[in-house]
C-alpha cells in the first residue's frame, strides 16, 4: 500500500530539518574550537615547537599595520561627518615635515606652519610652511591648496604648490632621517635648490587608486653653504654643482594598491620636459616603485623594487643611480649614474624576540626586532659596469604609527663584490612603518 504524498513531504523535512541541525551543530564546534584557539593552536604547534615561548613574538609591523587599518575605517566616517558640518575657522598648527631638517649642506632647518580646513576634510585646505636655515641663514617657505573639483561623483581632486627650498635630489632621499647628519656624521651631499611649483589634478574613482597630471616648473640652482658640525665624524667635501637652469615639464602618475589592506603598492611616474614648454632641459624621465609584502606562516618578507628610465639630454641631477641608503647600503650616493637603473631590496622581519632570553634588564625589555636584509642594484648607460650589493642585519624599535619614521633602525652593513668601498659599516635611521 502506497503512503500519501503528504506523509511523505513531511519526513522529507523532518530529515532535512535534522541534517541543518547537525551540520549547524558542527559548524558550531569548529568555530567555537576556533574562538577558543585550539585550531589556531594546532596549526602553530609545529612551528612553536623549535623556539622556546618566551622568544615568540607575534609580529609588530602587521599587528601594528591590523590596527592602522582599524582606525582608517574611524577615520573615514570622521572626515564625512567633519564634511558636512556648517562653515568654521578650520586652523590648525603644523609640524611642517616638508621642510623641517638637519643636513650638512643648510644645518639645522627649523619650521613651523598652519593648516586651513574651513569645511572639514574632503574640501578645501590650505597649508603654509616656512622655515630659517641656520646653516645658510636662509629662509625657506612651501605653500600648497588642494580642493575638490565638480561634484562628488566624479572623484577628480586639483592641488597647487609653490616652494623655494633646498632638497636632496637622486634615488638616495632620507626622508626624516637628519638623525644620520646629526649623529653619524654623514650626510647625502646631493643637495640643490628648487624654486618653483605645479598644478596637479588627480582622479580617484576608487580608494587605493589614482591617476594624476599636470604641469611643473621650477628654477634649480646648486647650494654651496656647508656645516662642519656633528657629534662624530666631519664634512671634508662640499656639497657638488649641478647643472643650473629652468625646468618645465609635464607630469602624469598612476598609484595602486596599498601596504596594509592590499599588501602591494605600485607608483608609476612620468616626466616629460622641454620642447615646445621651454625651459633649458630636454628630457623624458620615468620611475616605477613596487613594494610588496608576503607571510609564510608567521614569517614576514618584504621586497622594494625601483626601476628609473631617462631619455634625451637629462641634467646631471636627473639622471638615474643607486647607491646609499634608499638604495644600496653600504655605498655612497649616486655610485653609478647612468641613464637606466635598477635596484632591489628584501628584507625578512623576525618574528621571534630572541633578547628575551636574555638577563640583562634593557635587553630583556628592549622589543628590538632583528631585520636580515639584502640590497642589489646597478645602471645602465653611464658609469656602472656591474651589480653592487650588499647584505647585512638590522635591529629595529618601533616607536608610533608615524609613516615615514615609524622604527628607529641601526644596521650592520657588509658590503659585497671586488669595488665595495669597505668591509662593514653601519647606519643609524629611520625606517618607514608598512600602513
Amino acid at each position: 500500500m502506497r503512503r500519501p504524498t503528504g506523509a511523505l513531504s513531511i519526513c522529507t523535512s523532518l530529515a532535512l530539518l535534522l541534517a541543518l541541525a547537525s551540520a549547524a551543530e558542527a559548524m558550531q564546534a569548529v568555530a567555537d574550537s576556533v574562538e577558543k584557539g585550539d585550531l589556531l593552536e594546532k596549526l602553530q604547534r609545529e612551528d612553536s615547537e623549535f623556539f622556546d615561548p618566551d622568544l615568540l613574538e607575534f609580529d609588530t609591523t602587521f599587528r601594528d599595520s591590523v590596527i592602522a587599518a582599524l582606525d582608517s575605517l574611524g577615520l573615514e566616517t570622521f572626515k564625512k561627518q567633519a564634511g558636512q558640518r556648517q562653515f568654521r575657522l578650520g586652523l590648525s598648527y603644523d609640524l611642517a615635515t616638508r621642510l623641517w631638517n638637519y643636513n650638512r649642506v643648510e644645518g639645522l632647518v627649523l619650521a613651523s606652519g598652519l593648516n586651513w580646513k574651513p569645511w572639514g576634510e574632503d574640501h578645501l585646505w590650505l597649508q603654509l610652511q616656512g622655515a630659517y636655515a641656520t646653516g645658510s641663514k636662509k629662509f625657506r617657505h612651501h605653500e600648497m591648496l588642494r580642493f575638490p573639483v565638480g561634484r562628488d561623483r566624479w572623484h577628480l581632486h586639483a592641488r597647487f604648490h609653490y616652494q623655494d627650498r633646498v632638497q636632496a635630489y637622486g634615488s638616495n632621499r632620507p626622508t626624516l632621517n637628519s638623525v644620520r647628519a646629526f649623529v653619524g656624521g654623514e650626510d647625502a651631499q646631493v643637495y640643490l635648490r628648487r624654486q618653483g611649483g605645479a598644478g596637479i589634478v588627480g582622479w580617484e574613482p576608487i580608494r587605493f587608486f589614482e591617476l594624476t597630471a599636470g604641469y611643473a616648473a621650477g628654477k634649480e640652482t646648486s647650494v654651496e653653504a656647508t656645516t662642519g658640525f656633528s657629534i662624530f665624524g666631519h664634512l671634508d667635501e662640499f656639497n657638488p654643482a649641478i647643472e643650473e637652469g629652468t625646468d618645465r615639464a609635464v607630469v602624469a602618475g598612476i598609484r595602486l594598491g596599498s601596504l596594509h589592506r592590499h599588501r602591494f603598492r605600485l607608483d608609476i611616474d612620468h616626466r616629460t620636459a622641454g620642447g615646445g614648454l621651454g625651459g633649458d632641459f630636454k628630457y623624458d624621465w620615468t620611475q616605477a616603485t613596487f613594494t610588496g609584502r608576503r607571510y609564510v606562516g608567521r614569517q614576514e618578507f618584504v621586497l622594494d623594487l625601483l626601476w628609473v628610465s631617462i631619455g634625451g639630454e637629462a641634467p646631471v641631477q636627473r639622471l638615474a643611480d643607486v647607491g646609499g641608503l634608499s638604495t644600496v647600503r653600504g655605498y655612497k650616493p649616486r655610485t653609478q649614474v647612468g641613464n637606466q637603473s635598477f635596484a632591489s631590496r628584501l628584507e625578512y622581519l623576525v618574528p621571534y624576540n630572541f633578547f628575551k632570553a636574555t638577563r640583562v634588564p634593557l635587553l630583556r625589555h628592549s622589543e628590538l626586532q632583528v631585520v636580515p636584509w639584502w640590497d642589489i642594484g646597478r645602471t645602465w648607460q653611464g658609469n656602472g659596469t656591474a651589480w653592487i650589493q650588499s647584505a647585512g642585519a638590522g635591529l629595529q624599535r618601533f616607536l608610533g604609527p608615524f609613516r615615514a619614521a615609524s622604527y628607529l633602525r641601526f644596521d650592520f652593513i657588509f658590503p659585497i663584490g671586488p669595488d665595495r668601498p669597505s668591509n662593514f659599516r653601519f647606519e643609524i635611521h629611520f625606517t618607514r612603518g608598512l600602513f
